[in-house]
């Protein structure tokens, strides 16, 4: 009996080999690169190829910068640049204070403990060293 003369081996074969095309692809675009090569690359030459081609591939910062603030959980610090959660208060990279985020972009909390100035944020740290807010 040949391998693919079951009717049902052929649809599973194809479910696996569809479903590690979509891996691939995933991973390009969590990585912010257009998925379209990665796609071809699985479809043509074997899922395996796509998925190490994609792994392989350094992110593009930029755009998964964009995507983490239009997520609406990130912010960029207006001091450095760099991103910081949207309920900070400190930026943890320049140690700046940060203007508040707009109540329009908030969205809602999740709980966590909230410090209404930076002197208080301190004093909570001193007396708590081991541990986050």
């Amino acid at each position: 009996m040949d391998l693919f003369e079951n009717t049902y081996t052929c649809l599973a074969v194809a479910a696996a080999y569809i479903f590690f095309v979509w891996v691939a692809r995933k991973i390009a675009i969590d990585k912010g690169h257009d998925p379209t090569m990665y796609t071809v690359l699985s479809i043509f030459l074997t899922p395996l190829v796509g998925i190490i081609a994609a792994l392989v591939a350094k992110p593009d910062l930029a755009k998964v910068d964009q995507q983490r603030v239009a997520s609406g959980a990130e912010r960029k610090c207006p001091f450095c640049a760099e991103l910081v959660k949207r309920e900070a208060i400190v930026c943890r990279f320049c140690g700046k204070d940060l203007p508040a985020p707009s109540a329009a972009a908030e969205p809602a909390s999740e709980g966590g403990r909230r410090f209404g100035s930076r002197e208080e944020y301190e004093a909570w740290k001193k007396a708590h060293p081991t541990q986050e807010p």
